[in-house]
Formats: structure tokens, C-alpha cells, sequence
């Protein structure tokens, strides 16, 4: 299962709330939590991570894209994915993406 969990107040949620939205239990994932898994790890998009947020910039879409693919769509694992997108140009890429490709989400709320 793949989930999107959007809403602009995610201090309301609880995890176990999160949680009991979704049939399934899913591992509730952020967008910062898989990019400091990046950058722990010391992959090449984690250096693109550490070097856009250290130089003062925003993490770009394509980057965001890459982390997506790489750890959100392809993990194995049931994972909900909260507070992302959070801009129109993430939203407009994410369903680009998920229409030329041969991922899907299950749910968005």
C-alpha cells in the first residue's frame, strides 16, 4: 500500500490517528524523515540534499522526485507519506510521474 496523507496542520494528526485512517498499517513516512535516510547514508542524492539545504537553497522537485522513486514507491514496505506535496509545481511533478509510470498510490487524503 502506498498512501499520500495531505493537510496543511499535521500537528492535529497523531500518528495512531494517521494510522487509523488507513486500513492497512502502514509505516508513516515524511518527506524530511527519507531525506535525512539519504543523507545518513551518504547517497548521491544525499549530497545533493546536503548541498542544496547547506548552500541556503530549496530542496528542487526533481530532487524530491528522486527521493519519491527511490524511497517511497520502491520500498517493499506499506508506507503512508504525510505533508507531501506541499507546493503546485510538487504536486503537478508527482502526478506527471505517477501517470508516465508504473507506480500508484492506493489512497489520498
Amino acid at each position: 500500500m502506498k498512501s499520500i496523507l495531505l493537510t496543511p496542520v499535521l500537528s492535529l494528526f497523531s500518528k495512531e490517528m494517521m494510522k487509523s485512517i488507513f486500513s492497512d498499517d502502514g509505516k508513516i513516512v515524511s518527506m524530511g524523515s527519507l531525506c535525512r535516510s539519504e543523507v545518513k547514508l551518504g547517497t548521491e542524492i544525499g549530497l545533493e540534499i546536503k548541498s542544496s539545504l547547506y548552500g541556503g537553497k530549496v530542496l528542487s522537485t526533481d530532487i524530491c522526485m528522486k527521493i519519491l522513486e527511490s524511497r517511497f514507491f520502491t520500498s517493499p514496505e506499506s508506507l503512508i507519506l504525510t505533508g507531501y506535496p506541499t507546493r503546485i509545481n510538487h504536486a503537478e511533478k508527482l502526478s506527471e510521474f505517477i501517470e508516465e509510470s508504473d507506480y500508484t498510490i492506493d489512497s489520498l487524503l
